[in-house]
């Protein structure tokens, strides 16, 4: 009886391309919501404590997620809308960091003219950063 290696490579292949994409869309989606600086892609540049740090709460990001994209209702229902708000607050995110509660209490106490004026305080090339958020959400799309 002969062992066959190529089910095995191919299993192994769509299980490590799979972790990553998890881990990719996770970094952007934490990333968006501020909860981990706008570096670069492994943070290499960091200490190693903080690095660390970052690490473990994208690791942990990412199991999170695994348990809903492998239904399509599940996926529709939470990880995509967690995405569209990372993508919509992320130019907010990297001017201003993390969202607090003064966030949420001055946006239901503002008008249409102080929201136009906060939006135009952040630069415009940070306008499209939450793009790749969405992109990165596309591949699960189809």
């Amino acid at each position: 009886m002969k062992f066959e290696y190529r089910p095995l490579i191919y299993k192994i292949t769509s299980v490590v391309c799979f972790g990553l994409f998890l881990f990719l869309l996770s970094k952007f989606i934490l990333q968006g919501f501020g909860s981990i600086n706008h570096l670069a892609i492994l943070g290499l540049n960091q200490n190693v404590g903080g690095w660390g740090g970052k690490m473990i709460s994208i690791i942990a990001f990412a199991i999170f997620l695994s348990f809903f994209v492998s239904s399509k209702s599940s996926f529709y229902l939470i990880v995509f809308p967690i995405a569209l708000l990372s993508a919509l607050y992320s130019p907010i995110a990297s001017v201003y960091g993390a969202p607090d509660y003064q966030s949420f209490v001055s946006l239901l106490a503002t008008n249409f003219s102080e929201a136009t004026e906060f939006l135009s305080l952040i630069p415009m090339n940070l306008n499209f950063s939450g793009l790749r958020t969405l992109k990165s959400v596309t591949p699960t799309l189809t």
